[in-house]
């Protein structure tokens, strides 16, 4: 999904000049004379998760605001994320200040990524070594700004913290639902917003937000909802790129684990070994046999060194809430389910039928008590295309 640096292309966005928009309008004019900058010509509502500025003449500097920040940020968050961006305002080269300070973050989690013993890691990290300085002092100036609009440093940190989680999610999100969702391509951002106010289980530890749920139930956003020809332009524009939008093969991964069952048992093994196997207690044991599997057939994969170097930094550390957040979707697949945990987390779905939640089964799993698992693979071979014997009951 394209994430650009709108000084470098012209972004289609709508003008923040509508009755229901009109509160951006007065919340940035008032940012501006707080932090003692000019506000810029031009507010635009953008369809992207971040905020922006092109321009670096005061007649053609525009703002850009992303819908995914004004619809689910709280008034105080997005004054602060605001203010953090407009600081570049004061700066001689406005738009080339903001990229600057934007892009820091982007190029130290591809740091983060790659590991900074790697060739990619090196030349990032001799970015950020040489623009140490500049970046050091628009960041100064930004993170006071952002400051004087949360009250604290810390209260700066956090929003900051919640607008780049919020960013992640719609990235991940957006292209999902506009290749391959059901509904509405209008609707993006409304579902966006309700599936981001669902919390992400304790177990799912390697997927859990900075904020979870993303968008709280006492958060009250500056504006409830955009103009429906707005939010249709908006939503047009978005660049999606297709291949954003594989998911991943939850078939394989359910194989993976069956595999780790079988190497542990020294025999071929069957869904019902995975579930006996953590009723005895050797989740633990299982989860290793899980990683030894996947990691192989991973290896074997080109780019195989990018998953390495990745793995290598930060580990797995999965749990078994997460091994059968991938098992039970595998299992389900052979019997005419979907599981889409961008677009319908925890819900397995299939056309005619109703959908079946797994979240409660996978808790008591991780509690050691593996019965709700059990009867709901017996549910899924029951409703499905495929036989008890296939299946292994």
């Amino acid at each position: 999904m394209a994430t650009a640096y709108y000084m470098d292309k012209g972004l289609l966005g709508v003008p923040a000049d509508r009755p229901e928009t009109a509160p951006l309008a007065d919340l940035v004019a008032g940012i501006a004379r707080a932090i003692r900058v000019d506000a810029p010509a031009q507010l635009l509502v953008s369809p992207y998760a971040e905020v922006a500025i092109s321009g670096d003449t005061p007649e053609d500097l525009t703002l850009y605001v992303g819908a995914p920040f004004v619809l689910g940020l709280s008034i105080v968050e997005l004054k602060t994320v605001l203010a953090h961006c407009m600081a570049s305002l004061g700066q001689p080269h406005p738009a080339l200040a903001d990229a600057l300070v934007r892009s820091t973050d982007r190029i130290q989690g591809s740091l983060d990524f790659f590991g900074p013993q790697t060739a990619m890691g090196r030349r990032y990290r001799r970015f950020l070594d040489g623009s140490a300085e500049a970046r050091s002092d628009l960041a100064r100036y930004a993170d006071r700004a952002a400051a004087a609009m949360a009250g604290s440093q810390e209260r700066a940190q956090a929003a900051l913290i919640h607008a780049r989680a919020l960013t992640e999610h719609f990235v991940d999100y957006a292209p999902r639902y506009l290749v391959v969702g059901s509904e509405p391509l209008q609707d993006l951002y409304s579902n966006w917003l309700r599936v981001a106010a669902q919390p992400v289980p304790d177990w799912a530890v390697n997927s859990k937000p900075a904020v979870n749920p993303l968008i709280p139930a006492e958060c009250v956003p500056l504006i409830a909802a955009l103009p429906e020809d707005d939010n249709d332009t908006l939503v047009a524009a978005i660049d999606v790129d297709p291949d954003d939008a594989i998911g991943f093969d939850y078939e394989v991964g359910c194989q993976d684990v069956i595999e780790g069952a079988g190497h542990l048992l020294e025999r071929e093994a069957t869904p019902v070994d995975v579930v006996g196997l953590v009723a005895d207690g050797r989740g633990a044991e299982l989860i290793a046999e899980w990683d030894r599997a996947t990691a192989a057939r991973l290896a074997a994969l080109p780019g195989a060194y990018l998953i390495e170097s990745f793995l290598a930094r930060h580990g797995t550390a999965l749990t078994v809430g997460e091994m059968f957040a991938t098992f039970i979707p595998g299992l389900a697949c052979r019997y005419g389910y979907d599981y889409d945990p961008v677009l319908c987390p925890g819900v397995l779905t299939a056309e005619g039928r109703p959908g079946i939640e797994i979240y409660p089964a996978i808790g008591g799993a991780v509690g050691g008590d593996t019965a709700a698992v059990a009867e709901l693979m017996m549910r899924l071979a029951d409703g499905g295309s495929g036989s008890l014997s296939d299946s292994g009951f």
